[in-house]
């Protein structure tokens, strides 16, 4: 993940989008944003070196792009003083 909290992740192969979300020349059915990604896309599991309990991090997943060759997904954290607390760096 990068310091401005999006997490790229690429393919080897260029792989088929979903219906609703390819233009092909037309209008997307949805816009990225109406995606629900934990519901929808990927489950994510946050593993912290700090003594912070991982459920009380408290954050959104929103897709700010979607194509053949990758997904660059955005993590929102609404608490951010929990990452990164304590004597071990997350």
């Amino acid at each position: 993940m990068e310091q401005n909290g999006v997490m790229g992740l690429h393919f080897s192969a260029k792989v088929f989008l979903p219906d609703f979300i390819s233009n092909n020349g037309r209008r997307r059915l949805i816009s990225l944003s109406e995606i629900n990604v934990p519901r929808d896309v990927m489950d994510v599991n946050l593993v912290v070196n700090s003594d912070v309990n991982p459920e009380d991090i408290k954050y959104f997943l929103s897709i700010s792009h979607w194509d053949e060759t990758g997904i660059h997904v955005f993590m929102n954290v609404t608490t951010p003083l929990l990452i990164s607390k304590g004597v071990k760096r997350d």
